[in-house]
């Protein structure tokens, strides 16, 4: 089963960071997962929130700002201060850097607006055969495979606690069908949520499954003896192929 270092390496290091995605590919890991949006300005940068407010301690919207406003602002800070001065960096900047032997797999927070952008910059980088694209939107990771029909699109979803019983509901049937209209390649599923039945619907459907919250050895090799894709993890030096494939 594939690794990949969430935001980079989000435990260690500033999530969605030139310095988190450059730890990470130095560790034994198939590649880094990041998030993209779209600029006011029109610039594709790397970050998680819509809002900047719990990693730069400032209330701006990302949408309605410039880049050169986003750069000005310490991403790092929130961390520790050792991690005082990192910036965000513009989506342009980890491609044109990244390893060409690592994927990068990208989740597009914007609308479907931001496509043109960023297929413009992975054509630029010719980088089309490195990455996986993702979203949470239905109508995004359908305009994705459009538009990128020989990239991988998966499609995430999560399962929320229920606020009066604290029960995380299953995942519905339904996923898998609309995955297959949109002729998604996979899915990218929670495993506080995942039954084991649910695993074998997705994967006798010609889906692949990625997990995510991988918090345990345990969750690693089941969902590797099961056939998954791949996982995602917030510590790469914790989880990693050296550590886990012994």
């Amino acid at each position: 089963m594939k690794l990949f270092g969430h935001r980079g390496a989000r435990d260690l290091v500033p999530e969605n960071t030139m310095p988190a995605f450059e730890f990470a590919w130095t560790l034994p890991v198939d590649g880094i997962e990041l998030d993209v949006q779209l600029t006011k300005d029109e610039k594709v940068v790397v970050i998680h929130d819509t809002n900047t407010k719990r990693t730069a301690g400032v209330d701006l919207q990302v949408k309605d700002v410039t880049f050169d406003e986003l750069r000005a602002l310490d991403f790092g800070i929130f961390k520790g201060p050792k991690f005082k001065g990192y910036k965000i960096p513009l989506f342009e900047e980890v491609i044109s850097k990244a390893p060409r032997d690592r994927i990068v797999e990208i989740e597009i927070k914007s609308e479907v607006t931001i496509i043109p952008y960023l297929k413009e910059l992975l054509q630029k980088y010719n980088a089309l055969d490195m990455i996986i694209l993702t979203s949470f939107k239905y109508d995004v990771v359908t305009a994705l495979r459009q538009n990128f029909p020989k990239v991988p699109v998966q499609w995430i979803q999560a399962s929320k606690t229920d606020p009066l019983t604290q029960i995380r509901p299953p995942y519905s049937p339904d996923l898998i069908t609309k995955a297959k209209v949109a002729n998604v390649t996979g899915l990218s599923l929670n495993v506080a949520a995942l039954e084991d039945s649910y695993v074998e619907k997705v994967l006798s459907a010609g889906l692949r499954l990625h997990v995510w919250q991988m918090s345990s050895r345990e969750i690693y090799y089941k969902y590797t003896a099961m056939g998954a894709y791949g996982a995602s993890t917030d510590n790469p030096v914790e989880f990693n192929h050296k550590t886990l494939d012994k």
